[in-house]
């Protein structure tokens, strides 16, 4: 798989390895939720200065650090915060990003993640 290239909708050079969605008019915005409807589409690699930069996004079948938000274990499938950075979810209808690879002992820790959209079936 490739990694994307796409336009920001903001300032996301301090956003590196959060999660990232698609706003209505296609731009790369902060993911702001694990809840299901929302349009997320992968991991911030490089995030550019302002709005109109480009930015590259690791999405489904790439491997790419990201910041966590708690203890994460190993095989956990991850979901976004409110913040962008990654916890374990297994709610039903939420939305994952993917699968930690590694694990996090508490927050602010990176973790190596599979990316592999999609939604909780429990």
């Amino acid at each position: 798989m490739a990694m994307l290239s796409l336009i920001s909708a903001a300032d996301l050079s301090g956003s590196e390895r959060l999660a990232v969605a698609l706003d209505s008019s296609g731009l790369c915005e902060l993911e702001i939720a694990a809840t299901a409807g929302n349009q997320v589409i992968g991991l911030l690699v490089d995030g550019g200065a302002a709005s109109g930069d480009a930015v590259t996004v690791a999405s489904t079948g790439e491997v790419a650090w990201a910041e966590a938000s708690a203890a994460i274990t190993a095989g956990a499938y991850v979901a976004a915060t409110t913040a962008g950075q990654l916890v374990t979810t297994v709610t039903n209808k939420d939305e994952y990003i993917g699968r930690a690879l590694t694990s996090a002992g508490a927050g602010d820790d990176l973790i190596q993640v599979m990316v592999s959209l999609g939604t909780i079936s429990s």
